[in-house]
């Protein structure tokens, strides 16, 4: 950093292919608050407007008897959803958010371009536990990241709650598919372990993955027998860390033989690449031509 004077600094960077580029940006204003600058290059891909949501958004709660506490999550209904119709299913961790990702995504549904889908949004971290009684440890951690030092076997206890209790509440309630083929988990950096987690052990719930900016080095990708899963992985091309450690684990699901493909997103630890992961993977996995009668 250069100073310029007074409280102000500058620098210089060269981005490869900045022209493809979405960058979200933060600053602090002289007061100390935060603004959020997003900016988009000339040849950046197509990621759709967001736009407010016709389908229904509510949150949920359960008592999970693996955890031993109550939790939240968000259910999404599509335009026109009906009890008669067999919907896929996606399953976003950090989901707390999952209006979002519907105003992101539903404009694709109602044109025709993407299936009708039911999406639940996992919550994380201290805001999913119902009640007062929170651990004294990172939460969001030790429910996404296996062999985290704080929670002991938590990671193994909300893959439990998710795969075995939350995924049958949903469908004794919802008309969700059961094949694991027409059901997507999707995650980014702690929560794309998850995804990525979630699918190698559990190949009869999750058959597809999008796995973004996957973090925690310290858990070895070792796949046995390749199930039918197909896992999309990507990163930002400006987050060197998170994009080495998602093209390793990508290479070794590849020689493990997993349906498996690696993309580069122009962009950093941010939204805008896990939107635009998102964005390109529901085109791969539920565009409207696959869908059947």
């Amino acid at each position: 950093m250069t100073a310029l004077g007074g409280d102000l600094y500058a620098a210089r960077f060269r981005l490869k292919r900045l022209p493809e580029a979405r960058l979200f940006l933060m600053s602090t204003t002289p007061a100390g608050h935060s603004e959020i600058h997003q900016w988009t290059g000339p040849e950046a891909p197509f990621l759709p407007t967001r736009k407010p949501h016709e389908g229904v958004v509510t949150v949920e709660t359960l008592d999970s008897r693996s955890l031993l506490e109550g939790r939240r999550y968000s259910v999404y209904l599509p335009p026109g959803y009906s009890g008669d119709t067999t919907y896929p299913l996606v399953v976003i961790a950090d989901g707390n958010g999952l209006e979002h990702f519907v105003q992101l995504f539903e404009p694709l549904v109602v044109d025709g371009t993407l299936q009708p889908f039911i999406a639940v949004g996992l919550w994380s971290g201290e805001a999913a536990i119902m009640g007062e009684n929170k651990p004294d440890y990172d939460v969001r951690g030790a429910d996404y990241l296996p062999g985290f030092p704080q929670g002991d076997d938590r990671f193994d206890k909300h893959l439990a709650f998710v795969a075995d209790e939350l995924l049958p509440a949903i469908a004794e309630n919802y008309t969700v598919s059961d094949h694991p083929g027409d059901r997507v988990i999707a995650g980014k950096s702690n929560g794309g372990d998850f995804a990525l987690v979630s699918a190698l052990r559990r190949p009869d719930i999750f058959g597809n993955a999008i796995v973004v900016s996957r973090s925690w080095k310290q858990y070895a990708v070792s796949p046995q027998e390749p199930a039918p899963v197909r896992f999309l992985m990507s990163a930002g091309l400006y987050e060197p860390n998170f994009r080495e450690t998602t093209q390793r684990a990508a290479g070794k699901l590849k020689q493990a033989g997993y349906d498996t493909v690696y993309t580069d997103y122009v962009g950093g630890h941010d939204p805008l690449v896990f939107d635009q992961a998102l964005y390109d993977g529901l085109m791969r996995l539920l565009p409207k031509e696959m869908a059947t009668e």
